[in-house]
C-alpha cells in the first residue's frame, strides 16, 4: 500500500479527539495510541505502531505540569479543551542511512521506514517504523482492523 492510500485511509477515521492512552511496548518495539472515535458508545480508534526505530516525544515546556497526568480525573481534564487532543497526522515514507563514520568502505547502508508525525497538543511524536495498524475497538472490546501495512526489512546498499 502506497502512502497516499495510508494517509487518505488514517484521514476517514481521523478528528480532533480525546487521546486515552500512549504507550510502548516491547523495549518501545511498539507504540500503541487510542482516542476516542466519539460520542459515548461508538468505541475508539487504536493506532499500532510496530517495529519502531524511532520514537521522539516533544511536551511543551511552557505548559504547567501541575501534577502527575495520572492523577487527574476527567473532569479535571475536561476544564482544558484542548488538553490531549489528537490535533494532526501525517504519514511520510523515508529511507534513513547510517552515518558515514559507521560505513564500512565507501557504500551508503540504509533502510526505509514509515514516519508519522502526530500533534497531541501539548505534545508532538515522531515514530519511525515498519509497520502501522489502524483498528476500530468497539465498547464491547471487539476488533476490527481496518488497515494493516508493513514496509520489507530489506536493508539498501547504494554504492
Amino acid at each position: 500500500m502506497n502512502i497516499e492510500e495510508i494517509q487518505k485511509k488514517i484521514n476517514e477515521f481521523w478528528y480532533e479527539a480525546r487521546i486515552l492512552d500512549l504507550s510502548c511496548n516491547h523495549f518501545a518495539d511498539e507504540m500503541t495510541m487510542l482516542y476516542a472515535k466519539g460520542k459515548v458508545g461508538e468505541g475508539n480508534i487504536q493506532y499500532r505502531f510496530m517495529g519502531c526505530y524511532k520514537i521522539e516525544m516533544n511536551f511543551c515546556i511552557t505548559h504547567p505540569k501541575e501534577k502527575p497526568f495520572e492523577d487527574y480525573n476527567y473532569d479535571e481534564l475536561e476544564k482544558w479543551s484542548s488538553y490531549y487532543w489528537f490535533q494532526s497526522v501525517e504519514v511520510k515514507e523515508i529511507t534513513a542511512y547510517l552515518p558515514r563514520e559507521q560505513v564500512f568502505g565507501n557504500k551508503l547502508w540504509g533502510n526505509r521506514f514509515y514516519e508519522f508525525s502526530l500533534d497531541i497538543f501539548p505534545s508532538t511524536v515522531k515514530i519511525w517504523c515498519k509497520r502501522f495498524q489502524l483498528n476500530v475497538i468497539s465498547d464491547n472490546g471487539q476488533v476490527k482492523t481496518e488497515l494493516d501495512s508493513r514496509l520489507g526489512s530489506e536493508t539498501i546498499c547504494e554504492s
